[in-house]
Formats: structure tokens, sequence, C-alpha cells
């Protein structure tokens, strides 16, 4: 991908997957292949292995991860409902 300055940006993709341990996941170390897909995507990119969620629930949670904000300013909480 060219940017419009004319330098080069990295390819992203967010894989979001909610209520899912990262002990059961072969890309995190599982002996199990539970997710062969992941794990070869996985080999040719960045992992993150200590990623830790600012909220204890999904919409805070991705909100945060969208915005960059803590769940304290962006406002996304328990009464936000779309």
């Amino acid at each position: 991908m060219i940017a419009a300055a004319g330098l080069e940006q990295p390819n992203i993709l967010i894989v979001l997957w909610d209520t899912v341990r990262a002990d059961r996941l072969s890309v995190y170390g599982n002996s199990r292949s539970t997710t062969p897909f992941i794990e070869r995507l996985g080999k040719t990119s960045m992992v993150f292995e200590r990623a830790i969620s600012p909220a204890m629930w999904t919409v805070p949670s991705h909100a945060s991860m969208f915005t960059g904000l803590m769940p304290t300013t962006h406002g996304a909480g328990y009464d936000w409902r779309w």
C-alpha cells in the first residue's frame, strides 16, 4: 500500500475473536492444532503475546482498540446501546 506522501505503509489486519482463551489457540502454543489458519498467518505476521484488554467486556474494549482512548474517555460503557 502506498500512502499519499509516497511512503509505504504496512498492511494491517486486526482479528477480533471475543471470549476465546489464548491458551486454547495453537498460534499461542497449544499442542492441538486448534487454529491452523491463524497459526500459519502468525508465522509471517506480528503476533502480540502480552496484549491486555482495557476493559472487562466487548463494547468498551473494542471502542478503545479503534480510537486509542481509554474507556473512561470515549464513553462506550454499560449504557451504550448502539
